[in-house]
């Protein structure tokens, strides 16, 4: 029984590892260069390095109770290596408009708020750094081969603030003037490449502000969801 088993788990692994295989291909400048590399996963769609990638994104920041927050933006990214790149520029423009939340809480007069403050963000900037320490491929309705990286990132820049406070006399808010005040961003994504030219990447990031409110900057953090399409320029 026991070697009926194993003779089985054999048939299945051969099975599979035919279906999932690769036909051979004839030496290519592709296949030299993966072989001079060492190339984990074989076959793929597009080698990063001394290219540049644009990238067009929307998303929202889900954790802000006070202020819905949309974002539209844009990313220049120039790969160094397969794994290292600087996204020269993250730019996101927000979309910010007050909470139900928050509405319902300065109107409901039992509650008795003497002052809320609120940070709306109303542009956001940085330079990022970008680590690509996975890649891979996975097989997907049949025949069809996703391939992927996983990357993640830290970055620098300075975010466009407005405070407005809130009571429950000023239900309307009163602004206290926008500020750039500094911070940073961290996270981590993944890209699906479509075909050479194009992918689609899911993104998490916290841009993390030094923002201000009740009278006080403090370090706030922004966590973001984004969806996008990537478009790969070859090196030149």
């Amino acid at each position: 029984m026991k070697m009926h088993l194993v003779a089985a788990a054999l048939f299945l692994a051969v099975s599979l590892q035919n279906a999932w295989a690769l036909p051979d291909q004839v030496d290519t400048p592709q296949k030299t260069y993966e072989s001079s590399i060492d190339a984990a996963v074989r076959n793929k769609l597009y080698y990063k390095a001394s290219s540049v990638e644009f990238s067009l994104l929307g998303g929202t920041m889900p954790y802000d109770l006070t202020v819905n927050h949309y974002n539209l933006g844009g990313r220049v990214t120039w790969h160094i290596t397969d794994h290292f790149a600087w996204e020269i520029l993250d730019y996101q423009y927000l979309i910010p408009t007050v909470s139900s939340f928050t509405q319902d809480l300065v109107q409901d007069t039992t509650k008795n708020v003497q002052r809320l403050d609120v940070v709306k963000m109303k542009s956001i900037a940085m330079s990022t750094f970008l680590m690509s320490p996975f890649y891979g491929k996975f097989k997907f309705l049949g025949n069809h081969v996703i391939y992927f990286d996983m990357y993640t990132l830290l970055g620098l820049g300075a975010a466009n603030t407005e405070t407005v406070t809130y009571s429950v006399s000023n239900q309307n808010g009163t602004s206290q003037g926008s500020a750039w005040p500094l911070g940073f961003s961290f996270g981590l994504g993944i890209k699906l490449f479509m075909n050479s030219a194009m992918g689609l990447v899911i993104d998490f990031r916290d841009y993390v502000i030094n923002s201000s409110a009740y009278d006080k900057a403090v370090l706030r953090s922004n966590y973001t969801v984004s969806v996008g399409l990537s478009f790969f320029i070859p090196p030149l």
